[in-house]
């Protein structure tokens, strides 16, 4: 079994010849459980997935946080790097779009200011 941890620590390159060697022997575990050339353990098969799913996990969480970086600061980011937040709120009006006025209620505000008055006693 492989942890995380020490996985995080390698190179991608390191990784996939890693991923590369978990699917052979994967591989030859099925070959052996259907050919029951010699009997073996089933528990296995299921420890060498669990391996082959934390390295693609490594290795996905690298290239995401690579692009986050490379978009950083772009003006456009992919889809999947954007803040999931719910529908209606990343189709609501930013701060500044909701404070802009139109030039009608501009020119209305400006030629008509509101009254002031003063209470008499």
């Amino acid at each position: 079994m492989v942890k995380a941890s020490n996985l995080r620590k390698k190179t991608a390159k390191e990784l996939e010849k890693d991923l590369d060697d978990f699917r052979k022997n994967l591989a030859e575990l099925k070959f052996n459980k259907v050919s029951a050339s010699h009997q073996m353990k089933v528990s296995k098969l299921r420890t060498v997935r669990k391996d082959i799913a934390r390295v693609l996990t490594v290795l996905n969480t690298m290239k995401k946080d690579e692009a986050r970086v490379k978009y950083a600061k772009s003006k456009y980011k992919p889809l999947d790097l954007r803040p999931k937040r719910t529908r209606a709120l990343r189709r609501a009006l930013s701060a500044r779009q909701q404070k802009l006025k139109t030039l009608k209620l501009r020119k209305k505000l400006e030629n008509f200011p509101q009254r002031k008055f003063a209470v008499l006693q």
